[in-house]
Formats: structure tokens, C-alpha cells, sequence
């Protein structure tokens, strides 16, 4: 659950010292880039660990396209 906070919006949990993974596919929905990043309880991150961009197969890609509109 997310609270409102004046700075950001921020989970109910304790983030102290987490590790957070974000990841995302844009509409050429050519291949899922992720990020790794280091908060230190606050809703701001303190470090940039690694990042990564991972390639579709042909396949998988157009199959996604098709998904996306609904052939």
C-alpha cells in the first residue's frame, strides 16, 4: 500500500538498506532494460548499482507486437 508524503510517494514498509530492480519494455518492444538501484530508506535512491539491456528474440518480439494489437 502507498502513502503520500510530501517529498514522494512512498510504500508502507521499511526500506532501509534495500535493493530495488525496476524494469521496463518501451513500445518498440525491442528488449527489457533493468536497473538496479540502492535506497537507503528514503524514497530517493543512493546508488546506482548495475543496468542492462536484455534483446527479444525475433520471435518473441513480433509475438509481443501481435499481443499489443490484439491479432
Amino acid at each position: 500500500m502507498l502513502t503520500n508524503n510530501s517529498a514522494c510517494w512512498q510504500p508502507d514498509i521499511d526500506l532501509t538498506a534495500s535493493l530495488c530492480l525496476g524494469t521496463i519494455s518501451g513500445t518498440s518492444v525491442d528488449g527489457l532494460d533493468v536497473a538496479l538501484l540502492r535506497f537507503d530508506g528514503t524514497c530517493r535512491p543512493t546508488d546506482f548499482v548495475a543496468s542492462a539491456t536484455l534483446l527479444f528474440p525475433a520471435d518473441l518480439r513480433k509475438t509481443l507486437i501481435d499481443l499489443g494489437q490484439r491479432r
